[in-house]
């Protein structure tokens, strides 16, 4: 249920931006290349890019349970560098307890729901697109990445 209720709300705030609203109403405005990859390279900022740390958030937690609580902190930074490659800013000891300033790990809730999200989420939102608009998504076998677009 709250991998379903992440996906609704993921699909919801996808849907909800004016530029996919725009388009898969067809109400598109003549939009520039430049204009066009912009949105397409801010997208795969916030979506892409956000992957790996999702994904590294539970492979943490799992390695709690599995090994322990010794060296927690440097586990933490270890798979930081290696899903990430992100590396702490000053150095760490176990003193710090880095993990924990996500909300998600001193609650013990699982973060794996947002990773499996971040990729359903357009799948789903495509399928709805061809509901509204089978016609929309006709388009030539190297598709676009913009849903919902007319070739």
């Amino acid at each position: 249920m709250y991998l379903y209720s992440e996906h609704l709300y993921q699909i919801k705030k996808l849907s909800s931006g004016i530029r996919f609203y725009n388009v898969c109403f067809n109400f598109r405005t003549h939009d520039s290349y430049q204009v066009t990859m912009n949105f397409l390279m801010a997208m795969a900022l916030e979506k892409v890019a956000y992957l790996p740390f999702a994904f590294m958030v539970d492979q943490w937690r799992w390695s709690v349970f599995e090994d322990g609580v010794e060296n927690m902190n440097k586990r933490w930074w270890q798979m930081k560098l290696r899903y990430q490659g992100v590396v702490p800013p000053i150095p760490r000891t176990e003193a710090d307890f880095d993990p924990g300033s996500k909300y998600h790990i001193i609650a013990d809730q699982e973060y794996i729901k947002y990773f499996l999200a971040s990729i359903l989420e357009f799948q789903i939102f495509e399928q709805a697109c061809v509901v509204i608009s089978p016609e929309s998504l006709i388009l030539p076998p190297a598709r676009t990445l913009a849903p919902c677009t007319k070739p």
